[in-house]
């Protein structure tokens, strides 16, 4: 990985943005810092991940992404809701060089492979 000037400004800032969006859930249920620490985790993990160039193309680094339909990454049919699910490329993971397991494959068994 080849670190230059800018990647580091880019890195601490996104730290320190992750530090304030934590000071600021201070008072709230400890479920709900737990969620915000989540997603500030996500967010800087995603940017490690594309500053190293092996983010996953289709989540962005994040291992989640927006689906059109309620059935996410399982397909068939679903109601017209954006649904929030794991990414179906990366499989949790955010990565483009280490997929996590393929959840397709584990629950409805003989799945064809790349997909």
């Amino acid at each position: 990985m080849s670190v230059n000037t800018f990647d580091i400004e880019l890195w601490a800032e996104a730290c320190e943005k992750a530090a304030r969006a934590l000071e600021n859930c201070e008072g709230h249920p400890d479920d709900l810092k737990f969620g915000y620490a989540m997603d500030e985790i996500d967010s800087l993990r995603a940017l490690l991940y594309h500053m190293e160039g092996i983010a996953c193309t289709k989540c962005a680094g994040v291992g989640s992404r927006a689906y059109g339909d309620t059935s996410t990454w399982m397909g068939g049919v679903g109601g017209q809701q954006i649904t929030s699910g794991i990414c179906d490329k990366c499989w949790g993971t955010g990565r483009s060089d280490r997929t996590g397991p393929n959840l397709r494959r584990i629950c409805v068994g003989n799945y064809p492979e790349g997909s």
